[in-house]
């Protein structure tokens, strides 16, 4: 039963990412990492695994909009990533955001005996 919980959870979630990236308001990426990461969840923790996402999420974006307000010193304009992180084309790296809610989270997960 615990294993139709949990699946109903990632179809949920499935769902309402794949309306969110339809709009362009998440990416794929992240739409399918979310909906992987909730399936270990459920019902019963997923409320507290998306406010961790959201709130991780809300303080990384304020983490990189301060990183790219300033010029990158020439040693890290080198590194490939960094550059990446610090282009203002493109995104926030939601997927952080979403592995560290899991991580905090993954003690509260029902392990199912067969």
């Amino acid at each position: 039963m615990a294993i139709l919980k949990n699946l109903s959870t990632f179809l949920f979630v499935l769902s309402a990412c794949f309306a969110l990236f339809s709009f362009k308001i998440i990416g794929g990426g992240d739409a399918k990492f979310l909906a992987a990461a909730s399936i270990w969840f459920g019902w019963g923790v997923l409320p507290s695994f998306l406010f961790l996402v959201a709130l991780g999420g809300g303080i990384l974006s304020l983490i990189i909009l301060v990183f790219r307000r300033f010029q990158l010193p020439p040693v890290l304009a080198d590194v490939g990533w960094v550059r990446r992180l610090h282009s203002e084309e493109l995104g926030v790296p939601y997927g952080v955001a979403i592995g560290i809610s899991g991580l905090l989270l993954i003690s509260k997960i029902d392990v199912v005996s067969f």
